[in-house]
């Protein structure tokens, strides 16, 4: 009993500390917040609840229904960094799905940066999927034996879509996945774009 009552603390003061950074424009990103937010998934996997803020065109802070914050990262796709070309849309866009909606997240896992990775859905519709459809994401194969073979088809299925239809990030020639620029970042006197 003792045992569950420290771990019930635990995740309150975790849920606390990091709902205090988010409110003081802290990063979420560092080394101290991401273990703060490192704690189980929810019972059955899925968070509910309102959209706090969006980071980027593939992850977002939600509040769920009983006050706790959660930081996520949409499973199967990457969406272009910031200082990348349509970053910007992929964020607006991303919250245009979310803000003032319901939104159900079907978590599988953390990620290193304690986020919980898992599929997005508003009213029935895949938010990644969508991500993806508008051309505003890439899907991250990396990951696609996380998915459901139905799930990869249809991911693969609407980037080729948006690919050769040229919408949003296929519009350009080149376009430059963010997993490549992360690369580039990271690596001492490298150029980011091509």
């Amino acid at each position: 009993m003792l045992a569950a009552m420290t771990h019930r603390l635990w995740n309150l003061l975790a849920g606390l500390a990091l709902a205090m950074l988010l409110a003081l424009g802290a990063s979420s990103t560092s080394a101290w917040a991401a273990n703060a937010a490192r704690r189980e998934l929810p019972a059955g996997g899925v968070v509910q609840g309102d959209l706090v803020s969006v980071a980027d065109g593939d992850s977002f802070t939600l509040r769920a229904a009983d006050g706790r914050i959660w930081q996520v990262r949409i499973a199967a796709i990457d969406a272009p960094e910031r200082r990348q070309p349509w970053s910007d849309v992929a964020r607006k866009r991303l919250r245009q799905h979310l803000q003032g909606r319901e939104v159900r997240v079907e978590a599988s896992k953390f990620d290193p940066y304690g986020r919980i990775v898992g599929n997005v859905f508003v009213v029935g519709e895949d938010v990644g999927l969508a991500q993806v459809s508008a051309g505003l994401a890439w899907h991250f194969r990396r990951y696609e034996r996380e998915q459901e073979p139905a799930a990869r088809e249809r991911y693969a299925r609407a980037e080729a879509v948006a690919r050769e239809a040229r919408r949003g990030l296929w519009h350009d020639a080149e376009p430059l996945p963010p997993w490549v620029f992360r690369s580039r970042m990271r690596s001492p006197g490298s150029q980011p774009h091509r």
